[in-house]
């Protein structure tokens, strides 16, 4: 294998693990995007209420979320939960994803 055969493969190993990065979890072990949502806002010390009034969500709306009555939110919903939880939307989404895998979608 020639010097420049060598170097295309070592870069090509390189953008894989930049791709591909080995700490990636199956979505089957994330947790659905409620369970984040609460793990959050208790680790913050916040309640439901003034979670919910600082971020824009009803009570209601986010106790059904948390409590995985809700699995498909919207995507201003998730947004909002990305801000909120100081995360990137991209998480949420793949979070909320979590959430629907098993179930009829």
């Amino acid at each position: 294998m020639g010097k420049l055969a060598r170097g295309l493969t070592a870069k090509r190993a390189r953008l894989e693990r930049i791709v591909r990065p080995h700490s990636m979890k199956p979505i089957e072990t994330l947790p659905p995007m409620g369970q984040h949502i609460r793990k959050y806002r208790k680790a913050n010390r916040w309640s439901l209420s003034l979670f919910a009034a600082t971020f824009g969500l009803s009570k209601s709306y986010l106790w059904e979320l948390e409590n995985g009555s809700l699995t498909n939110p919207t995507l201003e919903v998730m947004v909002k939960v990305a801000k909120a939880t100081d995360t990137t939307l991209a998480r949420v989404a793949t979070l909320a994803a979590a959430g629907l895998v098993g179930s009829e979608v």
